[in-house]
Order: structure tokens, then C-alpha cells, then sequence
């Protein structure tokens, strides 16, 4: 379970065998402050399904660049995160969970939320001209794999939490409404509609450092 103390201030317990007890994924979230097997099997899935950003992503595409200059290989990972904390690459995480927590609390208390309340929460959304994080793809023609392995794993650990329960009503409800406005190639969802949700239950709720337009 979550340890505030060991979020706020990084690993505090013994340095853990790297060898022995922890594999990568799992000492992670142990620096992060987390002791949840649950979540070592979810920091898993996610840095595999996240292992194909090989060149064509804004961060990784930094890294290349900057490294490109011959630049110290410090400097070149830190051009790659602070693409990472752009609300258009890795900052859509948080943006489409507080999209979510939004709906839940404009809607029917999101949850008892109806599949024709949010149809029309969604159309009104998108005729004020704003975007929906999380959906649709540049590269991908239907639903994000990444986000089928998070949605099952969702399903068999948490079906119950709230803001799942609101995601699968979002994730029929967004692509329906988008498809009738006709102006999207792919209304389906991606792995940053879901990856916030994850995120929460287990406790880890700012990915990047927040500046104003988070707050």
C-alpha cells in the first residue's frame, strides 16, 4: 500500500537487491513509495506496453536530437522529459483523468451517470470546441492494444472503482458521439483515457509536477 512519507521523500527502507528481491518495475515503484505486488504487476505491463516509443514520440525523438549534438547523455534524457510533461505528449495522462474526475462530478454523480447523459455531456463538449483527452490516435485505425491490456487488467483487480466504472461508460459513449460529428478518423480511446484511472487507484496521482493549468 501507499506510504505518503516514502512518496514525498523517495526509498527510505534498506537499498533493495536489485539481484535478488526487485526486478526493474518493482524497485520503481518502491523509490516512488509504493509496497503493492498489484502494482508491480501494472508498473510491468506498463513499461512494456510503453517500450515501442523507439524514435517517433516528441520525447524520444528529444533524446535524439539533443543527443545528436553530442550533448552530455544526461542532458539529452532531460530534453526527453520535459517533452514528457507537455499536455500534448506525456501531461495527457493527468489532463484526461481530470477530464474524468470532471464528468464525474458534473453528471449524475458520474458513476449513476446514463449512457444518454454523457452523449450529451460529450456532444456538448465537443460543440464548445474543446477536445476530449485520451481519444483517438495519429497512427492507430481502432481501439489503442495498450489500452485493451490496462482495461482487462482493470477488470480482474478493480472493476468496482468508480472512475473505471465511468471509463467503460466513456469508452462507448465518446467514439459513438465523435463518429456522428464525422470529423475524427479515429474516436476510439488510447492509453492515456486509462492510465490516470490506474494511476489513482493505486494512489500515484501527479505524474509530472503540476504547473497552473493543472491546478
Amino acid at each position: 500500500e501507499h506510504n505518503s512519507e516514502l512518496g514525498k521523500a523517495g526509498f527510505k527502507g534498506p537499498k533493495p537487491n536489485l539481484d535478488q528481491e526487485y526486478d526493474l518495475a518493482s524497485t520503481f515503484c518502491h523509490m516512488l513509495g509504493f509496497d503493492d505486488p498489484k502494482m508491480f504487476d501494472m508498473m510491468r505491463m506498463y513499461m512494456v506496453i510503453h517500450s515501442d516509443h523507439e524514435g517517433g514520440a516528441a520525447s524520444s525523438h528529444a533524446v535524439r536530437l539533443v543527443g545528436s549534438t553530442l550533448s552530455d547523455p544526461y542532458l539529452a534524457f532531460a530534453s526527453g522529459m520535459n517533452a514528457c510533461a507537455g499536455p500534448l505528449h506525456g501531461l495527457v495522462i493527468q489532463e484526461s483523468f481530470k477530464w474524468i474526475k470532471k464528468v464525474s462530478e458534473q453528471v449524475d454523480g458520474g458513476t449513476n451517470a446514463t449512457k444518454e447523459s454523457l452523449e450529451a455531456y460529450v456532444r456538448r463538449t465537443l460543440e464548445a470546441g474543446h477536445i476530449i483527452p485520451g481519444f483517438g490516435h495519429a497512427l492507430m485505425k481502432g481501439t489503442d492494444p495498450r489500452y485493451e491490456c490496462l482495461y482487462k487488467f482493470c477488470e480482474t483487480n478493480f472493476p468496482e472503482d468508480p472512475y473505471f466504472r465511468l471509463l467503460s461508460k466513456l469508452g462507448e459513449v465518446v467514439p459513438h458521439v465523435m463518429k456522428m460529428q464525422g470529423k475524427v478518423r479515429n474516436p476510439w480511446p488510447n492509453v492515456d483515457a486509462i492510465i490516470g484511472v490506474v494511476f489513482n487507484h493505486f494512489g500515484l496521482n501527479e505524474v509530472f509536477p503540476c504547473h497552473s493549468r493543472c491546478n
